[in-house]
């Protein structure tokens, strides 16, 4: 049976249509996973964190950290399945941080740096998408965001783009 170590529930600032779960005692910058990506990509993992395209800009999300024991297989019911990526830490914290660094009250301990995985979730899709541009809404999207420890995984050095079916 899977345990749930520790929750953080928290808004973050969604510019450009993308956010970052960025490992805060790091020197690498989560959003430089996805600087170039195609704009079907919605997830990026590597060293630093977890990048993440909204389905719109200029709003506020509702995400859901969690850290697990173990791997989180499937997508809760009412939540659409983004994809899964592995990252790698060089601290022990993790925090939501917009485009401009304007980062998310709280933080999720991890106990202390290595490879994680993570299953990323979102919900509100619709909805969000109906927003107009600069509209600053909260809540509207949100995302839940599964993490657990990778056990002897290591970061390729190119990250794994996973792109929207």
């Amino acid at each position: 049976m899977s345990r749930l170590l520790e929750r953080l529930e928290s808004l973050v600032l969604v510019e450009y249509s993308q956010f970052t779960v960025q490992d805060y005692d790091g020197a690498h910058r989560a959003l430089t996973l996805g600087s170039d990506q195609d704009p079907n990509v919605r997830l990026a993992g590597g060293r630093g964190g977890l990048w993440i395209r909204s389905f719109a800009t200029d709003h506020y999300s509702r995400v859901v950290l969690e850290l697990w024991d173990v791997p989180q297989a499937v997508a809760p019911q009412g939540w659409e399945s983004i994809g899964k990526a592995d990252f790698l830490t060089d601290g022990s914290r993790l925090r939501l941080a917009s485009t401009t660094s304007e980062y998310g009250p709280g933080e999720l301990a991890l106990g202390e740096r290595g490879s994680f995985g993570a299953d990323v979730s979102v919900a509100g899709r619709d909805r969000v998408e109906a927003l107009d541009v600069a509209s600053f809404a909260e809540g509207v999207e949100q995302w839940l965001i599964r993490i657990w420890r990778n056990q002897g995984v290591s970061i390729p050095a190119v990250p794994e783009l996973y792109l929207r079916p």
